[in-house]
């Protein structure tokens, strides 16, 4: 079973510390995806700079297909970072070669021939997904905290299984847009409330995941690592109970640790 991430790549910076990692929720789904042991592809762009050389080291070594990862003119994208009690707190973001960021039908085509296929709000993909999608593969994707964007309307139809960031927890709120979300088109809904757990709505009705405890030391990357372990329960075919708990499993193990993977 390919997997393909096709969407952001950026440096995390920590503005106290100086420390910084490859990140991006397109390479955060690839990296735990391909240590799960599916082959992996990610599509997007770095810099001709030392952040994009030593993003395409640390993906090389972790045995990414880079064959559709362009190294364009300019600087690649950084997020500065603050940690503030385990909690991320984002700070400027310059996005640098990803403002531009184009798919060819080169990528197209090649991100076709996988059968899941993974991609972000803010990975410019959204204008490809529906030439991406085939009648037996899959599509994954992460809306992330931005309920309100007027690209969900757009995207939902093409997607098989969308995920929304919502620490408000469980409430009549988000049942009634998760409701509304398969009725424009999704099979499954997901919903995660951070340590509140996750809750997911298919046509059987919803499911909910209560979070594990764990020490927390920073939650980047926390939201990636759970789409990752419920695509893995997808691919083995495990119920969407099963696929919260995958989820749920993996992002409790990031959060442990400084790195988002």
């Amino acid at each position: 079973m390919k997997v393909c991430a096709l969407g952001d790549c950026c440096i995390d910076y920590y503005q106290d510390s100086g420390r910084y990692y490859p990140t991006g929720n397109a390479v955060d789904f690839a990296v735990h995806m391909r240590r799960l042991g599916y082959p992996v592809s990610l599509i997007s762009a770095v810099g001709r700079d030392s952040y994009g050389s030593q993003t395409k080291k640390f993906l090389e070594k972790e045995k990414i297909d880079l064959s559709h990862l362009k190294t364009s003119p300019g600087k690649t994208a950084v997020t500065m970072m603050d940690l503030i009690d385990g909690d991320r707190i984002h700070s400027d973001y310059e996005e640098g070669v990803l403002q531009t960021l184009h798919y060819s039908s080169r990528d197209i085509e090649f991100a076709r021939s996988h059968d899941l296929v993974h991609s972000v709000l803010w990975g410019k993909g959204e204008g490809i997904l529906s030439k991406v999608k085939r009648e037996d593969n899959t599509l994954t994707f992460d809306f992330a905290d931005r309920l309100d964007s007027p690209l969900i309307q757009e995207i939902v139809p093409t997607v098989d299984h969308g995920f929304f960031s919502y620490h408000k927890g469980e409430d009549k709120w988000i049942k009634s847009y998760l409701e509304n979300q398969c009725a424009s088109g999704l099979k499954t809904a997901v919903a995660t409330f951070g340590e509140k757990g996750s809750m997911a709505l298919t046509k059987e009705g919803f499911v909910f995941q209560e979070s594990l405890s764990v020490e927390v030391v920073n939650t980047v990357g926390a939201g990636d690592a759970f789409i990752a372990g419920f695509s893995h329960g997808l691919l083995k075919g495990l119920s969407v109970k099963e696929c919260l708990y995958e989820g749920t499993k993996i992002a409790s193990q990031v959060v442990t640790r400084f790195e988002p993977y």
